[in-house]
């Protein structure tokens, strides 16, 4: 399943909402929504996104919500099979649904190859058997990663046929513990059982530790400094999963927050992974406590855990940040879609689509500096670069047009020479061997990049 677009209005919260993630004509794989504290993303996570077929709208409120969403092949031919929706769902070629949620109950609707429609589908009759055959992962910005003392085997194990709801919990710690601890012992039992049925006969590869290879593949490509899973080990405290980096090892229980995190969020999504196709995921802050590299890398790596044998994405991923750096590389992805979220003056919540052309201010929008001038508030001398350089290359009269406030000392030619404020920070930035002048203090320097968004906006409003 893929989400397509998601309405909301009236809600309590966040009020009204119109989200998009069509991009070029395909529903984009993967949803960043960006922004500062308070602006309503774990929200609309733990609200609006996570499990949404599950929830329902309480009978005093006049909120409305309306999703759409796409089913893969296999979804939509399980929705034939089911004995309240077949009938309702045959002879359907195309794979696209409408659920409308309101104080009077759920009701969708299936949209075939030609847009004929087929309503009034009451969810609640059916909400059991139609849900089942959708799968989400929830990981949010507070887990609790405190484990517990291990001392025997469970039956939770990787790969469950019928799973469709994970979230994060008081217990995700511990029962990750339980289940990584689980995972070596059903590893052992499952090539003892091909032993036995293929006497005789090389072992495979892809037959030995099966579960526990796919984390240890998994970690030696995003925890740092080459740290990765390494063994079991027996202690008077219980069974204790270890990791190793440059021969040290160190309990699971002893990594660093940032390290935790990534092994429980990689868990989360690699445990149903051979059933997990068409999966939503969504994961909430998950640049908590990782240093910029790592957080450069989160998007591509949860992309890549979702791949399946030919390479492909099999799942939609949400992410909420507030990382520069996560978003950083995938603001021309074609299969990216990017929300910032931010109030206005009002404390009204705003969501624009950083792709929107009509409000951007460059042809080569988004920009990493423009994204994070607009999304955190912070002036980058990468964006005042890019509005000096556009405005001098575009619009040169206007640039010498602003007032003459600053002075600055011309080292090659040893004058002073009077120029606008704007001027005097990009000579600042491109001439730091020049120690003659005065550093331009952080208020000035926005000053200076309001000053040059008003030409920019100037100009595209009267054309």
């Amino acid at each position: 399943m893929k989400i397509s677009k998601i309405e909301v209005k009236n809600n309590p919260v966040i009020g009204d909402l119109d989200l998009d993630f069509n991009f070029n004509g395909k529903i984009a794989d993967n949803v960043l929504l960006i922004g500062n504290n308070g602006v309503g993303k774990t929200y609309l996570f733990e609200n609006i996104i996570d499990r949404f077929l599950h929830n329902g709208i309480p009978t005093a409120s006049d909120e409305i919500r309306m999703y759409e969403f796409q089913l893969n092949k296999h979804e939509s031919e399980n929705l034939k099979n089911i004995t309240t929706v077949g009938w309702f769902h045959k002879g359907i070629k195309g794979k696209t649904i409408k659920l409308i949620m309101s104080n009077e109950g759920r009701k969708i609707s299936f949209s075939n190859d030609n847009s004929h429609e087929y309503t009034d589908l009451d969810l609640g009759r059916i909400s059991g058997e139609f849900v089942q055959n959708f799968k989400f992962i929830f990981s949010g910005a507070e887990p609790n990663y405190r484990l517990k003392k291990v001392s025997s085997i469970t039956k939770d194990s990787f790969d469950k046929e019928n799973f469709t709801a994970m979230s994060h919990d008081s217990q995700l710690g511990a029962r990750n513990h339980q289940l990584l601890i689980n995972t070596q012992f059903h590893d052992n039992q499952d090539l003892r059982n091909w032993i036995i049925d293929h006497p005789k006969k090389k072992i495979p590869k892809d037959v030995i530790d099966k579960r526990w290879n796919r984390l240890r593949k998994a970690f030696e490509k995003i925890l740092p400094y080459g740290k990765n899973l390494k063994e079991l080990r027996e202690t008077k405290d219980g069974w204790q999963v270890y990791f190793e980096e440059n021969g040290k090892d160190s309990s699971l229980e002893n990594l660093s927050s940032g390290e935790k995190s990534l092994v429980h969020r990689t868990i989360q999504v690699l445990q149903n992974q051979e059933f997990s196709e068409g999966v939503i995921v969504s994961i909430d802050e998950p640049e908590k406590s990782l240093n910029p590299q790592t957080q450069i890398q989160l998007l591509n790596y949860f992309k890549e855990l979702l791949n399946d044998q030919k390479g492909e994405q099999n799942g939609q991923i949400f992410m909420a940040s507030h990382s520069p750096y996560l978003f950083k590389q995938h603001l021309q992805d074609d299969n990216t879609v990017i929300y910032l979220l931010s109030k206005d003056s009002k404390g009204i919540i705003k969501y624009k689509n950083i792709k929107d052309t009509q409000e951007n201010l460059f042809p080569w929008s988004p920009s990493w500096g423009e994204v994070n001038y607009y999304a955190f508030d912070i002036p980058t001398v990468e964006f005042h670069n890019e509005l000096y350089g556009y405005i001098e290359g575009k619009y040169r009269t206007d640039l010498k047009k602003l007032p003459k406030t600053k002075t600055w000392y011309n080292e090659k030619k040893k004058r002073n020479e009077s120029v606008s404020l704007s001027t005097y920070i990009r000579h600042s930035i491109h001439h730091p061997e020049n120690t003659a002048n005065k550093t331009y203090s952080q208020n000035e320097f926005k000053k200076s990049i309001t000053e040059m968004i008003k030409i920019v906006k100037s100009k595209k409003t009267k054309k």
